[in-house]
C-alpha cells in the first residue's frame, strides 16, 4: 500500500517512475483496466471420480469440490475491493516472467494491490 493523492489509479508511467524500472523494461507493456465478472463452471468428474468445478474472477481462479458458495463469497469480497482496478505488466517483450501489478484504491489517499508475475509463452 502506498500514499496516492490522485483521483485515478496509477498509470504505466507512474509505475515505471515510482519503481525505477530499467529503460529496457519500458518496452512492450500490457495495461488492462476491464473487469471480468465472476464465473462459475459446472461441475465435472475428475479422473478419481470426484466432481469439481471452478470459480473465476479476472485472472484468479480456484477449484471447488463441495462448497461453491464459500468460493463465490471469497471472490465476491475480492471483487468489491478491486473494482475499479488496473493491471500493469512491465517489460512483456524483455523478460519472462514479467512483473505484474494489480492495483486498486483501498481507502481515500491509498492505493494497494498485488505484485505478481505473468509467464508469457
Amino acid at each position: 500500500m502506498f500514499p496516492w493523492s490522485k483521483q485515478t489509479l496509477p498509470t504505466l508511467d507512474d509505475i515505471l517512475s515510482m519503481f525505477n524500472f530499467h529503460p529496457e523494461m519500458h518496452k512492450g507493456p500490457m495495461v488492462k483496466n476491464e473487469i471480468i465478472t465472476l464465473e462459475i463452471t459446472s461441475e465435472q468428474d475428475s479422473d478419481d471420480g470426484i466432481q469439481i468445478g471452478h470459480v473465476r474472477w479476472n485472472t484468479l481462479q480456484t477449484a471447488y469440490d463441495a462448497d461453491v458458495k464459500k468460493a463465490c463469497n471469497f471472490f465476491g469480497w475480492l471483487e468489491n475491493i478491486f473494482t475499479p482496478m488496473t493491471r500493469i505488466c512491465i517489460g512483456c517483450e524483455r523478460m519472462n516472467p514479467t512483473p505484474c501489478f494489480i492495483l486498486a484504491h483501498l481507502a481515500p489517499g491509498w492505493v494497494g494491490g498485488i505484485l505478481s508475475s505473468l509467464v508469457l509463452t
